[in-house]
């Protein structure tokens, strides 16, 4: 219900974005939890596609700081839910561990 109250204050609907030329736009800003980046492609006057590359995606990749902080540690488990928080106190999660045996064991 919270996500429709906004669309119920407007005066009227919202009309479709529109672009003013064909193209690609790209831009990037330093937001506050890191670097946000976007690129645009409009057709005709119309948006034809858009791509985020947000700070969530930039701490989550696979190279990415969190699994750079976790990686061969004993105590990943535990201290992963407190680099969860730290890195991005908006994600909520739930954690699942693969463990690999090792065959010297």
């Amino acid at each position: 219900m919270a996500l429709r109250l906004p669309a119920l204050a407007l005066p009227q609907p919202l009309s479709p974005l529109r672009a003013e030329a064909n193209g690609v736009g790209l831009g990037e800003v330093d937001a506050p939890r890191g670097r946000l980046m976007y690129a645009v492609e409009a057709h005709h006057g119309l948006i034809h596609s858009l791509h985020l590359l947000t700070p969530t995606d930039w701490t989550f990749h696979p190279q990415g700081i969190l699994v750079q902080a976790l990686t061969g540690r004993d105590d990943a488990a535990v201290l992963a839910p407190w680099w969860l928080a730290v890195l991005d106190p908006c994600v909520s999660c739930s954690l699942s561990f693969a463990v690999e045996e090792s065959p010297h064991a």
